[in-house]
């Protein structure tokens, strides 16, 4: 009987190290000319791990915002290190000094900002010579997730008059979220007769939510606020991963419509 356990005891544990997964995942994220757009790389491992380091190759016509690599939480005394290599890749190296793993085992633990060109369409983020390293410096990566940016023209989903004008600022808290994100929109020098519109789009252009606002903001130095807990127009809870504000503001007295966005993360409970 004892011998029988043993060899159960035994099985098991060739069958945990034989199906472990330690995935390296870059988002995808979404936005529109000239934007600066949030990048967010996850990885999800059923193993203790130190640190990590992959290269990415910068898409056409983006560029890196320098000093703009950060991690986001699951971090203990680790700290993050990036720089431009071969002038148009970034690489990125993570590590703790007292070889102290990175808490969870799974979770966005770094983001990085890329500034999108004047081109439309799909870019590829795809992460070479990827390494999760554990106590001992083995590399236990066993599989990396490519990413995807879409740029789109700087207009609105529905209105094609959309002007580009940093008349809306947006200000969202907190970001990444798990249960809500506050979003304030100000309205600079600008005629207000009706509430802006505020919609939320997930990573691949699809229509997830119509906001409301919580308040009546008609005088120019009140934000108008809404929130969002990250539920769709059927209630029901959407998956983790990236998603897009888009802001629309008419002005009643030049006709004109103003338009903005912002990339926030949603981190499922």
């Amino acid at each position: 009987m004892k011998i029988a356990i043993l060899l159960c005891v035994i099985l098991l544990s060739i069958s945990t190290f034989l199906y472990s997964s330690n995935i390296l995942q870059i988002h995808d994220a979404q936005g529109s000319q000239n934007d600066t757009i949030d990048i967010y790389i996850e990885i999800i491992n059923d193993d203790p791990f130190i640190a990590f380091q992959f290269d990415l190759p910068i898409p056409y016509q983006f560029s890196y915002l320098a000093n703009s690599t950060s991690l986001l939480g699951r971090e203990v005394d680790h700290v993050i290190i990036s720089s431009i290599i071969n002038n148009d890749t970034l690489r990125i190296l993570s590590y703790s000094p007292s070889n102290t793993s990175f808490l969870g085992n799974n979770g966005m633990i770094a983001s990085l900002k890329l500034i999108a060109g004047q081109q439309t369409g799909s870019f590829s983020l795809e992460p070479q010579n990827g390494i999760i390293s554990d106590s001992n410096s083995s590399n236990i990566l066993t599989g990396i997730v490519n990413g995807m940016i879409v740029i789109e023209p700087i207009t609105d989903v529905d209105d094609q008059s959309m002007i580009p004008y940093e008349i809306i600022n947006i200000t969202k808290y907190p970001n990444p979220f798990t249960e809500s994100i506050t979003i304030a929109l100000h309205l600079e020098n600008c005629n207000v007769d009706h509430k802006p519109e505020v919609k939320i789009y997930n990573n691949r252009g699809q229509f997830v939510k119509k906001l409301s606002p919580q308040n009546f903001a008609y005088n120019l130095n009140e934000p108008w606020y809404y929130n969002w807990d990250g539920s769709n127009y059927m209630g029901d809870e959407v998956p983790t991963g990236s998603f897009l504000i888009r802001a629309v503001y008419s002005d009643y007295i030049t006709g004109s419509v103003y338009g903005k966005c912002e990339n926030i993360i949603y981190l499922k409970r």
